[in-house]
């Protein structure tokens, strides 16, 4: 199999920034349950399930949504 390398490309910066928020908040909500705080299973399943998406997103590099530096 034949791998390709983008070369001179980097994530779009509004990408970059809507993945950042979706990780915090899965951050702030994983820490309010580690401190006590009552948070329910539905809010932490839909923060695990917004954070895996885009902790794929950052970290791929062969999508359409790369830009040339």
């Amino acid at each position: 199999m034949k791998s390709v390398e983008l070369e001179g490309y980097e994530l779009s910066p509004n990408v970059r920034k809507f993945c950042f928020v979706l990780l915090m908040a899965f951050v702030v909500v994983i820490g309010a349950s580690i401190f006590g705080l009552n948070v329910p299973e539905k809010i932490k399943d839909i923060a695990l399930f917004l954070a895996l998406p885009a902790g794929l997103l950052v970290n791929v590099s062969r999508l359409s949504i790369w830009v040339k530096k």
